[in-house]
């Protein structure tokens, strides 16, 4: 029988806080631990074959596949903020070449 450690059931306890407004917090726990059952060893080698699988069962684990795409598209939207961060720092440092005494916000 398949069972969750006390710091996995923790951060369950953490995404259905986060998450209550996008999941099923009724039954988000439930319907996790049925979809771990479901994964063999070639589906936990990456977390897109992770997701695929959940995407496939999306009808059965309708909150696993919601929380996997949220936890996929956070990255993205980190990196294309850290990235446009940076993109002002070029622009910051071309702009301090251009008028070295002119100081810029």
């Amino acid at each position: 029988m398949f069972t969750l450690s006390v710091e996995e059931k923790k951060c369950i306890n953490n995404l259905i806080e986060m998450y209550k407004d996008d999941l099923d917090t009724t039954n988000f726990k439930d319907e996790l631990e049925q979809f771990l059952i479901f994964l063999d060893e070639e589906d936990k080698r990456s977390i897109n074959n992770i997701y695929k699988k959940a995407l496939d069962m999306k009808a059965t684990f309708p909150n696993v596949e919601i929380i996997f795409k949220i936890m996929l598209t956070m990255p993205i939207l980190i990196a294309s903020g850290e990235s446009s961060f940076s993109c002002l720092k070029k622009i910051k440092k071309l702009f301090k070449k251009i008028n070295p005494k002119r100081k810029i916000e």
